[in-house]
């Protein structure tokens, strides 16, 4: 209210009310290995960022609709380590719930493939394994070997 004075009459005004909305928080989410290989360790890590303050609380990696770890932001980041991916497509996303400041997010959709382990052959009779596959030791030759050997 203003009491007026000789030059302006007295004034009433309708209170001011602001509203303060919280800022959208923002997150991706990245792996250390993609694709992986059965039973390998994959970091899965976000960063959540803002407009001010840097953003606190937690960060839930899924898969799919499946919770794999809920872990405390610290500096905006998080990581997840994780050697249980089984073998196929992951669609996983972390999803951060928000604090005073921010409001709760989902980072896009990494899709995180995940192979079975195997052999490969070389020209010469050697058998070497990828993706944790146990060692194996070649005794014997396979038929036609020689004509293969002689194409490598």
């Amino acid at each position: 209210m203003y009491a007026g004075d000789t030059n302006f009459a007295t004034s009433t005004t309708s209170p001011l009310i602001q509203t303060v909305v919280q800022g959208a928080a923002v997150s991706a989410v990245s792996s250390t290995h993609n694709p992986s290989t059965y039973g390998e360790s994959v970091t899965l890590s976000v960063t959540v960022s803002g407009g001010g303050v840097t953003p606190t609380g937690n960060v839930a990696f899924k898969d799919g609709g499946i919770a794999l770890a809920t872990v405390a932001l610290s500096g905006g980041n998080a990581s997840y380590a994780t050697a249980t991916l089984t073998v196929g497509s992951h669609l996983v996303t972390a999803v951060y719930a928000g604090d005073v400041n921010y409001t709760g997010t989902t980072s896009a959709v990494l899709t995180q493939t995940v192979s079975a382990p195997g052999y490969t052959l070389d020209g010469w009779g050697g058998v070497h394994p990828f993706g944790g596959a146990p060692s194996v030791v070649v005794t014997g030759y396979w038929p036609g070997w020689d004509i293969v050997r002689g194409l490598v």
